[in-house]
């Protein structure tokens, strides 16, 4: 037997990929694997190869790192995506970045909404209610630090890390007199995603796309585990629980062109605060809203605003 035919013989090996469960930028490569149908194996931090040789190749401790079965490592949820729509060699109806302009724009647009925009929200229900979820959190951050049996040592490893968290929740804008708005207005989004889901499977209609991967992203890891907002969403948006779920399974239907909803992003807008009113169907008004919301809350970051 010749090389070749050897070697198409042997059994391909999964993808590794590096991460947590409680981790938002986790969820979207995890949710961008799933849907592909890839195999692949999930490991945590705490796992003795991370220390030995992810870390050692990416240069810092982070996550999620994607490990290839050709044993290279890619760091960055967007760029794990992009790699891993280069393995479909461009064929139709597989790729979660959209060919067509128009939802290209609209796809990337909510997919940065869903890891920064939603980032204020997801920090607040994990750390403003954290009496109400402690054991929870100490026992999910206590994952990825903590490897042995010792249910204790475990949660130890836990509280270690979630005062450093928790601490930042200033810096994000979220002090007494936000959280009532941010609450109202993450209340409003979860009615016109619970209405959206409930006819449409999708963001974009029938077809999954990065913008799905990047609301998944605050969705599940943050208000989707976490037993406060979890229950919160379970109340007041169930269509949007079983998006959720319909994330992390393979269960999908899409069609060849995929379509954009044009009734959902005018909802849409009225639901965060950095989106303005629109009813233009050519979604330039709501870009445009959405970049100015965006610059302000980066000056505010800055101290300049």
């Amino acid at each position: 037997m010749n090389a070749a035919a050897h070697r198409s013989t042997e059994p391909i090996q999964p993808h590794i990929l590096w991460g947590t469960p409680h981790s938002l930028y986790t969820g979207k490569a995890r949710s961008c694997l799933i849907k592909k149908g890839l195999a692949f194996l999930e490991r945590c931090p705490s796992h003795p190869d991370y220390k030995a040789r992810v870390r050692p190749a990416v240069g810092l401790v982070t996550f999620p790192v994607l490990e290839t079965p050709e044993g290279q490592f890619i760091q960055d949820s967007t760029d794990i995506v992009t790699y891993l729509d280069a393995l479909d060699n461009g064929a139709p109806g597989k790729a979660m970045t959209p060919a067509t302009p128009v939802q290209l724009a609209v796809a990337r647009l909510i997919d940065g909404f869903g890891l920064e925009g939603m980032l204020q929200v997801a920090m607040h229900y994990r750390w403003s209610y954290r009496d109400e979820q402690e054991l929870f959190l100490q026992t999910e951050f206590g994952r990825g630090l903590y490897a042995g049996a010792d249910r204790e040592a475990r949660r130890a490893a836990g509280r270690r890390v979630m005062e450093f968290f928790s601490s930042m929740l200033p810096a994000l804008g979220i002090t007494p007199q936000t959280i009532p708005v941010i609450e109202a207005a993450y209340e409003e989004l979860l009615e016109a995603l619970d209405v959206h889901f409930q006819s449409y499977p999708y963001v974009l209609g029938w077809r999954v796309s990065v913008a799905d991967l990047g609301l998944i992203a605050p969705l599940y890891a943050h208000l989707g585990r976490d037993p406060y907002p979890t229950a919160l969403m379970k109340k007041r948006a169930p269509n949007v629980c079983s998006c959720r779920t319909r994330r992390m399974v393979n269960m999908h239907r899409m069609l060849p062109t995929g379509c954009l909803m044009t009734p959902f992003l005018p909802r849409w807008s009225r639901c965060w605060p950095c989106c303005s009113r629109t009813g233009d169907p050519s979604w330039s008004p709501t870009l445009s809203a959405i970049s100015n919301g965006w610059t302000h809350i980066l000056a505010w970051r800055r101290g300049t605003w």
